[in-house]
Order: C-alpha cells, then sequence, then structure tokens
C-alpha cells in the first residue's frame, strides 16, 4: 500500500512538472506589452487645450530581450471614443498564436493614442485639435525607431485601425506613403461627399450646443461629427469649438454654406487625397479595404466607393467584405502587414533629410 501510495504522489508530482514546464514555454513564447509615453512638439499648443503628453503602447515579440535582431513596425489607430490601450489585447493575442503557428514572423506593433476633447481626432491636422499627422508620422515614429530595434524604412513599417482609425490609416497612408508602405483600413469611411458623411455633418447644423456640457449631452455621433470638423473645417476664431460647419441653419432650414463646403470636401480622402497621391514620387506597396456587409455604424457603401474609385483610377488594392458588422478582425490585419511588409533593411539605400514643416525628420530612403 505504502509503495503503490508512493508511487501515486510521484505521478501527480510528475504531471505537475510537465504542465507548469509547459505553460513556462508557452509563456516564454508571449510577446510583451510596454507603456511608454511622448511629449509631442506638434499637438502643442491646440485650441482645444488638450494635453501634448501621449501614452503609447507598444508590442515586443517573445525574442526581443534575447536577441539583438530588428523588426518592422506597423500602428495600430484605434477607434471613436477609445485610447491607446483598446486593441492592446486582440492584438496581442493575435499575434502570438500567430507567431507561434508560424502564420506570421515576429513584428513590433505601435499602439497610438488619438483621443481628444471631442474624443476623437480623426487623426488630421488643424489649429483646433493639433497637428495629429506630424505627431504620428514624424513624433512617435521617430522616437519609436530611436529607443526600439524597428527596422527604420517604409518599406518595413505598415499602418491599421478600425473605425475612426481605419478612416485614419488610410487617410495617413495615402497622404504619406513615404512613411508607411502597407495599410489595412477595417470599418472605416472615406468620402466626404457621399450620402453618409454628408448626413452625419448635417446634423450638426441642428443643434446649437454654447458649451462642453451641452456638447457632451449630444448624441454621440453628433459630437464626433463636430470632432471630425474640427480637424477637418476648423475656425480658430468661433470659440468654443473651432468649428466651420459646412452646413448652418438659415431662416429655420439647414442649408449649405458653400464656401466652408467646397474647402471641407476637398479634405476627404476620396474626394481629394486619392488625386494628390497619385501625384507622389512614392506609392504604395499593398493597401487592404475590410467591411461588413452588416456594419450599422459605417456604411458599407463608404468602403465600396473606395474600392470603386482606386479601381478606375489604377490604384492595386484588396477589397473584402464579411458578413459581420462593425467589427475589427485583428488576424485579417496582422496577416495582410506581415505578408507585405519587408523583414530586412532594403540593399540599396541612402539616409536623406526630409524638412516638414521647418522640422527636420530623418529618415530611409530607396535610391531610385
Amino acid at each position: 500500500m505504502v509503495r503503490k501510495y508512493n508511487f501515486t504522489i510521484l505521478r501527480i508530482a510528475l504531471c505537475l512538472f510537465i504542465i507548469l514546464s509547459v505553460s513556462h514555454i508557452s509563456l516564454a513564447q508571449n510577446g510583451k506589452i510596454v507603456w511608454d509615453r511622448i511629449d509631442s512638439p506638434s499637438l502643442e499648443g491646440n485650441l482645444l487645450g488638450d494635453s501634448a503628453r501621449r501614452s503609447f503602447a507598444v508590442y515586443l515579440p517573445h525574442d526581443y530581450e534575447t536577441s539583438d535582431k530588428s523588426y518592422p513596425s506597423f500602428y495600430m489607430l484605434h477607434g471613436y471614443g477609445g485610447n491607446a490601450g483598446g486593441s492592446v489585447d486582440s492584438i496581442r493575442s493575435s499575434m502570438d498564436n500567430m507567431i507561434k503557428s508560424g502564420r506570421i514572423v515576429e513584428m513590433i506593433a505601435v499602439f497610438v493614442d488619438g483621443n481628444n476633447k471631442y474624443s476623437g481626432s480623426f487623426y488630421h491636422s488643424s489649429v483646433a485639435i493639433g497637428d495629429y499627422e506630424g505627431y504620428i508620422t514624424r513624433d512617435i515614429i521617430e522616437y519609436v525607431d530611436s529607443k526600439y530595434r524597428t527596422i527604420p524604412h517604409r518599406r518595413c513599417r505598415g499602418i491599421t485601425g478600425h473605425s475612426m482609425g481605419g478612416h485614419g490609416s488610410m487617410y495617413l497612408a495615402i497622404k504619406y506613403p513615404d512613411v508607411f508602405s502597407v495599410v489595412v483600413s477595417q470599418g472605416g469611411f472615406y468620402e466626404n461627399n457621399g450620402e453618409w458623411m454628408r448626413n452625419l455633418v448635417r446634423g450638426t447644423a441642428a443643434v446649437e450646443p454654447e458649451d462642453w456640457g451641452d456638447m457632451n449631452s449630444l448624441f454621440w455621433m453628433t459630437t464626433a461629427a463636430y470632432g471630425y470638423l474640427a480637424g477637418t473645417s476648423p475656425d480658430p476664431d468661433n470659440p468654443p469649438f473651432f468649428v466651420a460647419r459646412p452646413y448652418e441653419k438659415i431662416n429655420g432650414k439647414i442649408q449649405e454654406v458653400p464656401e466652408i463646403m467646397d474647402k471641407w470636401l476637398n479634405t476627404g480622402i476620396v474626394d481629394g487625397e486619392l488625386d494628390r497621391y497619385l501625384q507622389k514620387p512614392y506609392q504604395l506597396e499593398a493597401i487592404k479595404i475590410i467591411h461588413g456587409r452588416s456594419d450599422s455604424i459605417v456604411s458599407v457603401k463608404e468602403a465600396q466607393t473606395l474600392d470603386q474609385v482606386m479601381t478606375e483610377r489604377g490604384i492595386e488594392h484588396i477589397y473584402e467584405e464579411h458578413t459581420g458588422g462593425h467589427e475589427f478582425y485583428a488576424d485579417k490585419s496582422i496577416q495582410f502587414l506581415s505578408d507585405n511588409l519587408l523583414f530586412e533593411m532594403p540593399e540599396e539605400l541612402v539616409i536623406t533629410s526630409i524638412d516638414r514643416k521647418n522640422k527636420l525628420a530623418s529618415t530611409w530612403a530607396e535610391v531610385k
């Protein structure tokens, strides 16, 4: 009896040892989340009074601390009302699993904070909200490239996002193809002149908030529309919201304000940025648009329009509709980024300096 009892204990102990060992190995293969922060010169002095000090998260692959290699990177932009931590768990879980299964190679992911007094910057730049474009494409990237072992080249840097972040990722990629080379946009909106956006912005003329208490009590999509206008149609002489509205209530009727409308339409991706993109010396290496057919927040027509216009203008891209709604599929973005980013520095390179808005930013550029 004693021998049998001791043998049972030994088996249990051995099983526990194996389980703990496997668990330790599994945990050791998981990536690490590091929280960092930056004082962004680009966001200083914004009229909303939002802080230029921003926290952000960085996903480091499991072997980052035990190797000396460098990694491609991508930037994740969150949706309206979110913050830098909103997608950390889903991205980390997907990346850990996909790296272990061999579906992707290790990458560094950076989770950006795009929140502001309106609960969302939409990643544009204006005197009202601050220069979110410079904050991302210059300030954060330079800081990350200097502190973490990223490969500092556009061909090794991508961007993705969902909803507001879907819009922002496509907007920034199209506007700055010298910074990013791969983009995956999910659940975004792309056309100022479309029915969905016009209806959203028209709603700002139906209400007359007097202060931020009134603003914050509005239906969230109306507040979001004000936030979008603060970045794309600012008026520094119109406090406290600093917005010039393309629609106003005139004699009891909501009507267009032509001079404002014309300027505002030109800030859209379909309406303005795509034409400017085609004139740039760099083109994106890979573009993917993902949208849900049952999206009740952002109409799938937004994605269909961008797909159609890109096709008409000869811009290579991949378009994917899924049967879901306003949802973010982390694995879809991660897989596309992994499939299209370079995992080592291109051979023929020269270091150049680009002067953006009188601030020097170092970047790598391919020799043409």
